[in-house]
């Protein structure tokens, strides 16, 4: 899945709790400084949204030139990806009805 400047894989694992991958190229911020910057800041929307999620890996891979954006942007970005992440392994999961 990709939403903006990251993008997301994610596959189920039986630790009984969700984990996280981040990788933060070069390309994406130059200096280690912003490319730090950028991995606080997915730690903690993952951490504040991690109740929440199912038992998944989840990898994020940020896309080329992704160092200049806002907190608030980052935070709203990663939000909606966690949403969706939610949505779909619900959908996944939902059984048929027999009715």
């Amino acid at each position: 899945m990709t939403i903006n400047h990251v993008t997301v894989r994610t596959c189920f694992n039986t630790c009984g709790h969700p984990r996280l991958g981040i990788t933060v190229s070069r390309k994406a911020a130059k200096r280690a400084v912003e490319r730090n910057r950028i991995k606080r800041l997915i730690r903690e929307s993952f951490r504040k949204h991690r109740t929440e999620l199912p038992e998944i890996d989840v990898v994020v891979v940020c896309r080329p030139r992704c160092y200049g954006l806002s907190s608030a942007i980052w935070f709203a970005t990663l939000s909606q990806v966690w949403r969706k992440l939610i949505r779909q392994v619900e959908m996944k999961h939902r059984e048929p009805d027999d009715g």
